[in-house]
């Protein structure tokens, strides 16, 4: 099942010290998740990128250099292209449906979603990744 990055793949606190979130990522294991600390991500885009670069999307992070979905989607943008909302007051201006996501960026991850020193390891999909996103891999 094929669905909408911007409204199926964001952030979820499952604890108030583990969260879990979907991201861009080398490798095409698409519920494979990496865990880091005290979060756990599962890869949903394979793109070309830095060595160890995780993007992690957010509602409100910005829709990046080519798709602009959340424009197409909803008529309008937020934020800048890449980077997004520039502080928590602006994740006011998103739909509801995506609001709790923006705010998980301002609270939990204290709003830089960028640069974060990750020891990756890879661990089984939580129940909740696949469930958002709607893959598992057999």
């Amino acid at each position: 099942m094929m669905r909408l990055l911007l409204t199926s793949v964001f952030p979820l606190l499952v604890t108030p010290i583990h969260a879990i979130a979907g991201k861009s990522y080398t490798t095409w294991d698409c519920c494979k998740p990496a865990c880091g600390g005290s979060s756990s991500s599962g890869a949903y885009n394979k793109q070309t990128m830095i060595a160890n670069d995780i993007i992690i999307y957010t509602p409100g992070g910005g829709v990046g250099p080519v798709f602009d979905g959340c424009r197409l989607q909803y008529g309008k943008s937020w934020g800048r292209t890449i980077g997004g909302v520039s502080s928590k007051n602006e994740c006011a201006n998103l739909p509801q449906n995506l609001q709790a996501g923006c705010y998980w960026r301002w609270n939990w991850a204290r709003g830089d979603v960028n640069g974060w020193a990750l020891d990756h390891k890879q661990i089984a999909c939580p129940v909740e990744l696949e469930n958002k996103s709607g893959c598992s891999v057999p």
